[in-house]
């Protein structure tokens, strides 16, 4: 070490002239033990001299990169370091072209820091037991790694080929029974492929399996997969299953214990009946979250009506339930069936005729949607003439019931009013809070607002937002009408909260407006505040001129909240 003092405010070129000094001095001292050598002799010298110098630098640096405060930590620190830096890089199933080869191991990039990262990252089976199958060779080395513990195996592939598929198969299945998870995305003939290998092939640890066929264009239903059988049966660990354009028969014992089950787009042969179905959910009594798109129980073309429900099963651990089937009345076929937790969501997606509204989706008897007794706040959103959702809430931001219906007929109009006419029939409107209308101004006529509002006694708040400038004329002048059936006082008397965005800037609009809330404040049923999103100044100190509110707000941030 150099025996200079360490300052500060020290000259780069004086240090330069003191390092210039010490290597003046050490090349005198080599030149003396060189003196007699020959000139071969002395070269060899000096290079056996530099790689000894090379070593102590190399030795220096070690000793120093010790003293770094990362490498206080403990190796238990380092791997769950290191197992979350592998987590982040897990690749995910979507578009193969998105994501790089070689993704899924690039956090090994660690073991070129230092030789105890090195060690650490090469000897920690837990960092192994994640396996992105797009490589045998990777395949082999992190099954060897990765031990006797459990294993999640990710597969995708955009190739028809299915050579590579069977050579990563013949890999995995010695190590088949420490497999817990099996994400498998690939085409038409490497899924056959796959269930060649794991048909008859026991999942005793397997907890989640995600099969998804893809090609190069929109698949039918009848172009899914069908396995006719799959682990011989033996998944008794299985709590996940996602299968799109892949089927499995209802009646396969793996389709128990299930948590999650999510069915997308299955072949119709493979169609299960009611009482099937129904067992299926029985045996799952612990499900938390369903998908069935273009899956499950459907009636036969003829039926008209849904027959009565010969039972119903309670899923008292449900969360989610997303339906998209066929046809209305298989949706209410499904609904009238299952008694739903007041708390899960519930979401629905279908096509209608022109002349239905959301009734036909729905089933008679609601008893087992009981969060719909509960919802407090209803948002009706257009989105054109065709398409409507409706969101219920039992809390501002607790979803109840989700429905996005759209209109199957191209000549038809979906109009707002056949939802407005029903919507007594499904929700408790007498305890009604907050209703949100986006995009009805030019849909909804004056007297069908009279009609629902006058079934909202308890409202407080109306939200009426557009995309485009409108006057909300309708809407004004139905907060005016007294109640059908009454003549005295006004809709929704408990209304304190007005709130509108997409409004003409005309001077004509801020005075209806104004001139609503004059009369209703006239009939006893005064409004607390009008939140009017892009009010300028003029329109704000109009407002409070004319004494109509005690507060209009100017803060616009529930625009993209409601929008």
């Amino acid at each position: 070490m150099s025996d200079y003092p360490i300052t500060i405010n020290i000259d780069p070129r004086d240090v330069a002239l003191l390092a210039d000094d010490d290597l003046a001095l050490a090349i005198i001292a080599e030149k003396k033990s060189m003196e007699g050598m020959s000139k071969m002799d002395a070269r060899a010298w000096i290079d056996t001299k530099t790689r000894c110098l090379q070593q102590s630098i190399m030795a220096l640096t070690a000793v120093r990169n010790t003293l770094a405060a990362v490498d206080n930590l403990p190796d238990e620190i380092l791997v769950k370091i290191f197992w979350h830096l592998a987590l982040s890089v897990r690749p995910c199933l979507g578009t193969v072209r998105k994501t790089r080869p070689g993704w899924g191991i690039s956090w090994l990039v660690v073991a070129k820091v230092c030789r105890r990262w090195r060690n650490i990252a090469l000897w920690t089976p837990q960092l192994y037991t994640f396996i992105d199958a797009h490589n045998i060779h990777i395949t082999r080395t992190f099954l060897s790694r990765s031990c006797n513990i459990p294993v999640d195996i990710y597969m995708q592939s955009d190739s028809s080929s299915t050579n590579k598929i069977h050579g990563i198969l013949a890999e995995i299945k010695p190590h088949f029974s420490r497999v817990r998870e099996l994400q498998c995305r690939a085409r038409y003939q490497s899924l056959l492929a796959l269930t060649l290998h794991i048909g008859s092939l026991p999942a005793p640890m397997l907890e989640s399996l995600h099969l998804e066929q893809t090609a190069i264009r929109t698949l039918t239903s009848n172009e899914a997969v069908v396995i006719s059988e799959i682990f011989n049966g033996h998944a008794p660990a299985l709590r996940r299953l996602y299968l799109a354009h892949v089927s499995i028969p209802w009646t396969s014992p793996i389709f128990t214990g299930l948590t999650e089950l999510h069915l997308l787009l299955q072949h119709s042969s493979t169609s299960p009946s009611m009482v099937t179905f129904l067992k299926v959910l029985e045996k799952c009594p612990l499900l938390e979250v369903s998908t069935l798109v273009l899956a499950g129980p459907s009636l036969e073309a003829d039926f008209l009506e849904y027959p009565p429900p010969l039972r119903v099963v309670e899923l008292t651990r449900l969360r989610e339930l997303y339906l998209q089937l066929s046809r209305t009345i298989d949706t209410q076929h499904v609904l009238a069936h299952l008694d739903i937790p007041p708390t899960a969501i519930v979401t629905i997606r279908c096509q209608l005729d022109s002349d239905q509204d959301f009734s036909a989706v729905l089933p008679r008897d609601c008893s087992g949607l009981r969060g719909l007794s509960q919802v407090q706040h209803l948002r009706v959103f257009v989105e054109d003439v065709q398409s409507i959702t409706l969101t219920g809430y039992t809390h501002p931001s607790a979803p109840a019931l989700v429905m996005s219906l759209f209109v199957g007929e191209s000549e038809g109009m979906l109009k707002p009013r056949l939802f407005f006419s029903q919507l007594h029939r499904f929700f408790p409107l007498s305890h009604l809070k907050d209703l949100q209308l986006v995009d009805c101004a030019a849909r909804v006529s004056k007297e069908k607002y009279v009609e629902v509002l006058s079934k909202l006694p308890t409202l407080t708040h109306l939200t009426a937002s557009e995309k485009w400038p409108a006057q909300q004329r309708q809407i004004l002048c139905a907060l005016t009408m007294p109640p059908l059936g009454n003549d005295e006082g006004v809709v929704c008397p408990l209304l304190k909260v007005l709130r509108f965005s997409g409004l003409d800037s005309k001077q004509e609009v801020v005075d209806n407006i104004a001139n609503t809330c004059q009369f209703r404040a006239f009939k006893g049923a005064a409004l607390d505040a009008i939140h009017i999103a892009g009010l300028d100044p003029e329109g704000v100190l109009s407002l409070l001129h004319l004494d109509v509110v005690s507060t209009v707000n100017v803060d616009d941030s529930w625009v993209h909240e409601v929008s």
